[in-house]
């Protein structure tokens, strides 16, 4: 009966999270084509709705919503949500370094993620998934500042939901260093964001945050399988990874190992 217990404290997050129905919107015929799936954790095409104008009006909007100086911690910034966690590419520091200040292909090891415009230093594109319920189409814009003797960087960006009307603030900060004798490369990934909008209630619950980490895992496979000449996995495959209920149960077995002092 241990396990049973397990998995229901486990299931408490969601009744303390709990998750509310997307808002009813008219049905396009990429989502239609969705629908139709067995509740995979996929994603779509954008909704091609002249993005423009939420992209050039995104990061104004949230900034003023949130005066916080995007420097301060997540942990000082009322409203926001931080989650860390690192990944091992089995390349050089230099090598992995050089393909993360590539937007276009760093892009592509992102499901979901669609480059719309971009320079050296700032980006517009738009982030579409579906989750069960609730989907998500985020356009915005983004900065990308880099410090190539820290081998330090952070993105900072905001955008805004097309389909719930949500708005996003969020930091995506990254540090590289040397393992195993300069032959591999840790990325240490702080995520911090803020919602805003019918989506909020949705980002503080134990079990999303945990999603995010699986999927940092995932994007630093796509990274390395990009790197190693490979390419990254086709809609399918994606399609496949993101099952709900494999990473459901993925989530859930991680959590009773560590409930019985396993580890992951």
């Amino acid at each position: 009966m241990g396990i049973v217990n397990a998995i229901k404290a486990v299931l408490g997050d969601l009744k303390d999270n709990p998750i509310a129905d997307a808002p009813t919107v008219p049905t396009a015929p990429v989502r239609q084509a969705a629908a139709q799936e067995t509740g995979a954790f996929q994603t779509f095409a954008a909704v091609a709705a002249t993005p423009s104008i939420a992209l050039e009006r995104a990061p104004q909007e949230a900034s003023a919503a949130s005066p916080v100086s995007a420097a301060q911690p997540a942990g000082e910034r009322k409203g926001w949500t931080a989650i860390d966690d690192s990944f091992v590419v089995p390349f050089p520091l230099e090598r992995v370094w050089s393909f993360m200040g590539d937007l276009p292909s760093v892009t592509g090891c992102l499901p979901g993620a669609e480059l719309i415009e971009h320079d050296a230093e700032k980006v517009k594109g738009k982030i579409a998934i579906k989750f069960g319920p609730m989907s998500a189409n985020f356009a915005g814009a983004a900065r990308l500042e880099r410090d190539d003797a820290a081998h330090r960087a952070v993105m900072r960006g905001a955008g805004q939901d097309n389909i719930s009307r949500s708005k996003a603030n969020g930091d995506v900060t990254y540090a590289l260093s040397d393992e195993a004798n300069g032959t591999q490369t840790r990325v240490a990934v702080t995520l911090e964001y803020m919602l805003q909008g019918p989506l909020a209630q949705f980002s503080r619950s134990g079990l999303v945050k945990d999603f995010v980490r699986r999927m940092i895992a995932d994007f630093g496979m796509r990274i390395t399988a990009q790197l190693g000449g490979a390419d990254a996995p086709d809609s399918a495959a994606l399609q496949s990874r993101f099952n709900v209920g494999s990473l459901v149960w993925s989530v859930l077995w991680g959590r009773i190992k560590r409930l019985f002092g396993r580890g992951e």
